[in-house]
């Protein structure tokens, strides 16, 4: 997390260039200029080609969905795009060679700012995410004037992963007056509730919800990843519920919310959870819903982490506490015994089978026939 001056930079810049060519009236906010010469951003000063092949090669890539949505990059993600997760790291390797080449290339700055965003923790290789890197590069371009739609957030979400709350949540409430989705409704009602404040993130939630749903039921051919975010954002819905113990409306966001992602994909790359182990607290309410309390006993483990005091501690340990009497039924790796941090990793996928030999922190029983909840 950043504090002091580190914060005040962040804030400040962000606050300047959204006040200074990128309003939040202004409509160039959201024109990703994907088609632009990508030296234009330098100044006078002519680019080398093989700075601009570099730009234009990764912005083919990263922004093949749109030009001008980066909610479209974000879905594409979510669905699942192997050749993407396959190419991140030449292209970060390659970014990192033309901010060496022109340190003053706004282009390459934000490119690689978002790239390092979209490396989520499945690509393995010798690149590994680097967010202090991702928020330095994006603040970099935003310095030297990038006012695109895909660098403005990445910027927001580099912001609140990095526990920059605040300069994120302003960001992001300037972005959802140019562009009112589903999806940026969803992000900036994740700042609001890891900063505590559910009353405000509620509406917005229920709102990105229901809006996911309609516009998943709108597109048809395309429509598999808009309803894993629906999916997404109604999990999101019934964790705030569950923490304001709002409990009565839980089961009805839960319902939608697996008959839209009944396995969870959209929990998978971790990326978009603020902060990261919120992920342990969404899986536990899919646990409860299955009845499966042992893991949902797991879960609420791995969330409150011993090196760090979540926001939602209080009614995580209260959700605990009334576990523990059913503690004793728990065998194995399902036992309540407090394991090394090393072996509670929240990285395992739902629907998994258990690594027996490598102690998965909650392994997920598979039984023939069994079906996925309704």
């Amino acid at each position: 997390m950043r504090t002091g001056w580190q914060y005040i930079v962040a804030a400040a810049l962000v606050g300047c260039a959204l006040a200074s060519g990128a309003r939040a009236d202004s409509p160039n906010l959201w024109n990703a200029n994907a088609n632009a010469r990508p030296g234009a951003t330098m100044g006078k000063a002519a680019a080398p080609s093989g700075y601009r092949e570099i730009c234009t090669r990764a912005r083919a890539v990263l922004h093949r969905e749109s030009s001008d949505s980066p909610d479209q990059s974000y879905l594409a993600d979510l669905a699942g795009s192997p050749d993407l997760a396959g190419v991140l790291p030449e292209i970060v390797r390659s970014l990192r060679e033309a901010t060496r080449q022109v340190p003053d290339g706004a282009d390459a700055w934000a490119l690689l700012g978002e790239s390092l965003v979209r490396l989520d923790s499945r690509v393995s290789g010798d690149v590994p995410p680097d967010r202090d890197e991702a928020l330095s590069a994006l603040l970099r371009a935003q310095r030297l004037g990038t006012d695109s739609a895909y660098h403005s957030m990445a910027l927001a979400l580099a912001l609140a992963q990095s526990g920059d709350l605040e300069p994120s949540l302003f960001l992001y409430r300037r972005l959802v007056r140019n562009r009112h989705t589903p999806l940026l409704l969803r992000r900036t009602a994740d700042v609001l509730m890891a900063l505590g404040r559910l009353d405000e993130s509620l509406p917005l939630y229920r709102e990105a919800c229901g809006g996911s749903i309609t516009e998943a039921q709108r597109v048809r051919g395309a429509g598999y990843p808009i309803r894993l975010e629906a999916g997404r954002a109604c999990y999101a819905l019934a964790a705030a519920l569950d923490r304001s113990e709002r409990l009565s409306s839980v089961p009805g966001a839960m319902r939608q919310a697996v008959a839209l992602d009944p396995t969870q994909r959209s929990f998978g790359l971790g990326s978009d959870f603020v902060p990261a182990v919120d992920r342990a607290y969404y899986r536990s309410l899919v646990f409860a819903r299955q009845g499966d309390s042992c893991q949902e006993l797991a879960a609420l483990r791995a969330y409150l982490d011993p090196d760090k005091v979540p926001v939602y501690a209080a009614r995580a340990k209260s959700r605990l506490l009334r576990l523990v009497p059913l503690a004793l039924l728990c065998k194995g790796e399902y036992s309540f015994r407090l394991k090394p941090k090393a072996e509670r990793s929240i990285d395992v996928p739902l629907g998994s089978q258990p690594d027996r030999d490598g102690g998965a922190p909650w392994p997920v029983r598979v039984d023939a026939g069994s079906k996925s909840p309704t």
